[in-house]
């Protein structure tokens, strides 16, 4: 069973999802990783 306070990830369209306890969706927002705009700054400097 899952946690309603946990989202699933969409990969393919980089969006958290949120569903209520009865698995119908809530909302979606767009996923935003530090990790990713770091990479990008490396890429930038090569």
């Amino acid at each position: 069973m899952e946690s309603a306070d946990i989202p699933e990830y969409d990969l393919d369209r980089d969006e958290l999802v949120y569903r209520d306890r009865a698995g119908s969706e809530l909302l979606r927002e767009r996923f935003e990783s530090d990790a990713r705009e770091e990479d990008r700054d490396y890429s930038e400097v090569a």
